[in-house]
């Protein structure tokens, strides 16, 4: 069952595992450990979203707009990242083996790895 509630500019609720959110607009959405394996999130608007501990393993995500986003922990094995905006991200602790990440936009993302 797949259940989204939203409060204002934040989302909450269990993750849309294999969801279609292809587009949607979740700016500033609190996702944190969210099951959103397999989800369907190209061209999706996450600016300043927090997905700290989030599970998009294998999530398409080409095109989406994570500027600034929280991505703490998340795991991105197997995501498609191609041409996704992560400028000034938060990405420590993010695992992204086997993610693509051509042509996505890194400038001031974050790792913690000196």
């Amino acid at each position: 069952m797949f259940r989204l509630g939203v409060i204002g500019p934040y989302t909450t609720g269990p993750g849309p595992a294999g969801a279609e959110l292809t587009g949607a607009l979740l700016t500033g959405a609190a996702l944190t450990g969210a099951e959103l394996t397999g989800a369907e999130l190209t061209g999706t608007e996450l600016t300043g979203a927090e997905l700290m501990g989030a599970e998009p393993m294998g999530a398409e995500l080409t095109g989406a707009e994570l500027t600034g986003a929280e991505l703490t922990g998340a795991e991105l094995t197997g995501a498609e990242l191609t041409g996704a905006e992560l400028t000034g991200a938060e990405l420590t602790g993010t695992e992204l083996t086997g993610a693509e990440l051509t042509g996505a936009e890194l400038t001031g993302a974050f790792s913690g790895v000196p």
